[in-house]
């Protein structure tokens, strides 16, 4: 079985712009082999990140979904199963010797890179293969909190602004087995049933979208 056929892709169109946070100006590495990126910097600024690289899509690109399962709004990533190491962490991911051996396998099935969680939690991420056909800098600037996060005090809930500076691209397709449905279904009924829906991207993204099941 392929991997498309175990987990299904993320389709990404021309001209859509991610995020990429850093502490310092972006300049190309041709030696990293994947660009980090989100869909809106507030899902991953990092305590030390300064700076904020508008990353622009050349053409339209195929992402493996490496989404495992869901709890809550909670995201599990599936890269353990793909790297075939139950024990692997979600944050191994970015170990040199674990994409070099995962690369091949994306690359084999065409693949741009793959969609998936941030440290197993509500948060999502972009990793692109560090090729020029696939992206391009359009800018990087200083990352300001041009958002406002959600909180509940004292029972006074207010919900995520996400302002406009760096708007959500939701131009996305997917295609997903069959067993993903009810697993986004109940995912899409906990957000609607939050006290601060739409809170984090995959929310945004899933009403968004369009979603084909095989």
């Amino acid at each position: 079985m392929t991997l498309y056929q175990k987990m299904g892709e993320m389709i990404l169109l021309k001209d859509t712009i991610l995020y990429h946070t850093s502490d310092q100006i972006y300049k190309k590495n041709k030696t990293k082999p994947m660009l980090f990126c989100t869909f809106h910097p507030s899902e991953w600024e990092g305590v030390d990140n300064e700076f904020v690289s508008f990353i622009k899509l050349k053409r339209d690109i195929r992402l493996l979904f490496m989404i495992d399962d869901f709890k809550g709004r909670r995201i599990f990533s599936s890269c353990n199963k793909l790297a075939n190491k139950p024990q692997i962490s979600n944050l191994q991911k970015q170990n040199y010797s674990f994409l070099f051996s995962i690369i091949p396998k994306l690359k084999e099935e065409k693949f741009d890179g793959w969609f998936s969680t941030i440290e197993n939690k509500a948060f999502t991420e972009v990793a692109l293969l560090n090729q020029n056909d696939i992206f391009e800098v359009v800018k990087t600037e200083i990352l300001n909190k041009k958002w406002r996060n959600s909180n509940n005090l004292n029972n006074n809930i207010i919900r995520k602004n996400w302002g406009t500076h760096y708007p959500i691209y939701t131009n996305v397709i997917l295609n997903l087995p069959k067993s993903y449905q009810n697993k986004i279904e109940n995912y899409l009924y906990n957000s609607e049933h939050s006290k601060t829906p739409n809170d984090y991207v995959f929310e945004i993204i899933l009403k968004n979208s369009v979603i084909n099941y095989f």
